[in-house]
């Protein structure tokens, strides 16, 4: 039954069955390095972003304790667009599997 539909979509000269025998392969391997590539790229970027954030964090630190009241801490934090709240409830470390 599926071997007849299948064959069906199948082409049937001997030039386009050599083509999709030599695409198909070719499409899956880049496909795979491309989803691989891309998936390492985020994970790289995921463990700088973090690092670089500390340092911009411990600047402002840095910064505030050379503050001497609220109104100066204001001042020097302000421009720097950091906003202060309290933590989320719920932090999910759960990847889905489409997450790239």
């Amino acid at each position: 039954m599926i071997v007849g539909r299948l064959k069906d979509w199948m082409p049937q000269s001997l030039y386009w069955r050599a083509t999709v025998i030599l695409l198909v392969p070719v499409m899956t391997i880049l496909l795979v390095v491309t989803v691989v590539f891309f998936q390492r790229f985020y994970e790289d970027l995921t463990r700088q972003m973090p690092s670089s954030v500390v340092q911009e964090v411990g600047v402002i630190l840095d910064r505030l304790e050379g503050a001497t009241d609220a109104a100066g801490a204001l001042e020097i934090a302000a421009p720097l667009g950091f906003e202060v709240g309290p933590a989320p409830e719920e932090i999910s470390d759960r990847r889905e599997w489409s997450d790239i």
